[in-house]
């Protein structure tokens, strides 16, 4: 697995065990799926909704755009799946 992947995947899991009261899961999920998944200005849209530092924003969308260079398709489908189970978890 290659670092990117490592640490999107740490990310995740960090965010759901922090909050486990059902509330965050839904939202980590999208915003985990447009991260592998979606476009950069879907992304991008998604993350102004939480965001409202510009920089903070910028960082974001050059994050996103890196991984997209980086990431292949079976990396992103190994996250995928990764994931999956992380969110069948009871405490999501």
């Amino acid at each position: 697995m290659k670092p990117p992947t490592a640490l999107l995947l740490l990310g995740a899991a960090l965010l759901l065990i922090s909050g486990t009261n059902g509330e965050i899961c839904p939202t980590v999920e999208e915003h985990v799926n447009l991260f592998i998944h979606g476009t950069s200005d879907e992304y991008n849209s998604f993350m102004a909704k939480y965001i409202n530092d510009p920089e903070t924003l910028a960082a974001a969308s050059s994050v996103k755009q890196c991984s997209d260079g980086k990431l292949t398709d079976k990396d992103k489908e190994n996250a995928s799946s990764a994931l999956e189970k992380i969110y069948s978890s009871p405490y999501c």
